[in-house]
């Protein structure tokens, strides 16, 4: 009997080792073009292992107006190897992929803008900015906090990425505190079921220096912010010239 026992232990364990999987959420993908500027991603992933690893496109949340979604094949990763994974949307959209080993799955957005020098010509200027992609949905009415993102004066702005992977309409309330002013703007977004949403985050003004005096401001902008059910949320920040994208971290209950 305890042979038995022992046995079916073991056998539950490599079952389970089989059937493991992991979970990378990519939370934004695609293209997209704004006023002499355009965007594109690339996501890679790398297989750090001696073996191969199966990739999988498990689900798309699209933003509105994004067309032709569909899941690609799955991919095989060979050892120390990588491979880029394609837009899934002809727009912007969220992707969940799955597999069956660890992988690093890293992404990228390129920016590319159209800028005049001291002499009125025309030029290109590139931005690359890191993502921090994802392996866990925050969980329903989980508190979950944005630090550090500084908006200051335009052109400083921040952006707001938002993932549904429910199939009910997503309520996220929005809590943006700026510390050295003492105020804050409370809001509310909705997301439809499954579905991706970009916007722009209410900045707290910077008040106009009186009398001469020049006054320094940290311009940071704490978020915080909850949902009533699973979501995943970052931030794309402009301030000074330089982008950075930062994620919502879950706060301790």
């Amino acid at each position: 009997m305890r042979r038995s026992g022992l046995l079916f232990l073991l056998l539950a364990i490599s079952a389970t080792n089989v059937a493991a999987q992991y979970t990378y959420i990519v939370p934004v993908s695609g293209v997209a073009s704004g006023f002499n500027s355009q965007y594109f991603t690339s996501v890679i992933a790398f297989n750090p292992t001696l073996a191969p690893v199966t990739l999988r496109y498990e689900a798309i949340y699209p933003a509105p107006g994004t067309t032709n979604c569909r899941l690609p094949s799955s991919l095989t990763v060979l050892p120390r190897g990588l491979v880029g994974l394609g837009p899934a949307c002809f727009g912007l959209h969220a992707l969940v992929v799955t597999s069956d080993q660890p992988l690093r799955v890293v992404e990228e957005v390129f920016a590319t803008f159209l800028v005049k020098d001291a002499t009125g010509n025309t030029f290109g200027r590139s931005e690359l900015e890191p993502i921090e992609v994802a392996t866990d949905w925050i969980a329903p009415e989980r508190e979950a906090m944005i630090p550090l993102v500084r908006i200051l004066t335009p052109p400083d702005k921040a952006n707001i990425i938002l993932v549904n992977p429910n199939d009910f309409v997503l309520i996220v309330r929005l809590h943006v505190e700026r510390q050295e002013l003492g105020k804050v703007v409370d809001s509310t977004l909705q997301l439809e079921p499954r579905s991706f949403l970009m916007t722009l985050v209410p900045p707290i003004p910077t008040p106009i220096p009186s009398g001469g005096i020049p006054q320094v401001f940290d311009a940071i902008h704490q978020i915080t912010i909850r949902a009533n059910g699973k979501f995943q949320a970052g931030v794309s920040n402009t301030y000074g010239g330089g982008t950075i994208y930062r994620a919502a971290v879950p706060l301790q209950p």
